[in-house]
């Protein structure tokens, strides 16, 4: 380090400052504007693990550390970053092609100005999911760039919402609210409320799920935020997901799912409401 003092000064700042970059570009985000208090910045265009990110400045760094003091380290490194940045780059790419399509499928349902959001599935940036709020709840769609050609086939999920207008002032909520940019979903287990953040899982399996009040008569009582953990069966679906990137389901497969339309939706366009 005393031998390349200023080489070793830009190493360190720009790991601090790359790490909070890195983290934006999930859909968790970071505060980037700490100690100011906007809700935290999530350009959400790559899963929180995304091996095909990783993987490349994984092997730049095996490389490094064989070739030593040879030409070979420099340039294992640089093609390491750069591979990684370009992946980074095509993830923005992709989200927008999503978010695009996604604008033209909710204004068909009279949602164009509804909050969403649109985030990869799981270790790939081809398969996306998009969640648009709703008065009622929330819709929920995905979205293959490989193989998906028409609207977006979307589904509707009721919340509780008269539970969460009684509870949506109390600290803990607020936090929440604050957190996930308003992306949860309310719904009343064993006489307590717990509010789903839409943003990590999928129905009916979300990662983070918190308990806020219980049930006192007619009103909810405030109680110790806790993190509830129901069974979880996300991890089975890792199969379906890779073979929903390369296939769009048919239409006999939509239409055991979807609602019969009214006049004025689409019948590409269809939701089915669910619990």
């Amino acid at each position: 380090m005393a031998q390349s003092p200023r080489r070793w000064w830009w190493a360190i700042v720009l790991a601090l400052v790359t790490h909070p970059l890195l983290d934006a570009f999930t859909v968790y985000g970071t505060q980037l504007w700490w100690p100011f208090r906007p809700p935290p910045t999530m350009w959400s265009s790559v899963f929180i693990i995304d091996p095909l990110y990783t993987i490349w400045l994984l092997l730049g760094c095996v490389i490094a550390w064989f070739a030593r003091t040879r030409p070979l380290a420099q340039h294992a490194l640089v093609a390491a970053l750069s591979i990684s940045s370009l992946y980074l780059g095509a993830s923005l790419l992709a989200k927008s092609m999503v978010e695009r399509e996604a604008e033209r499928s909710l204004a068909a349902l009279g949602l164009q100005d509804a909050p969403r959001f649109s985030v990869p599935m799981p270790f790939n940036i081809l398969l996306w999911r998009v969640v648009a709020m709703t008065p009622e709840g929330h819709v929920e769609g995905e979205r293959s760039l490989f193989a998906d050609r028409g609207p977006m086939r979307l589904r509707a999920y009721r919340s509780d919402v008269q539970a969460y207008a009684q509870v949506r002032a109390l600290p803990d909520v607020q936090r929440l609210a604050w957190f996930n940019h308003g992306f949860m979903k309310a719904q009343q287990h064993e006489g307590e409320l717990v509010l789903s953040d839409l943003r990590m899982g999928a129905e009916p399996d979300y990662t983070f799920r918190f308990v806020v009040a219980r049930r006192d008569g007619d009103h909810w009582r405030a109680i110790p935020a806790r993190q509830l953990r129901w069974p979880w069966q996300a991890s089975r679906r890792l199969g379906a997901m890779w073979q929903r990137i390369w296939r769009e389901p048919g239409p006999s497969a939509a239409s055991a799912h979807d609602a019969t339309p009214s006049p004025a939706q689409p019948a590409a366009l269809r939701v089915d409401v669910r619990e």
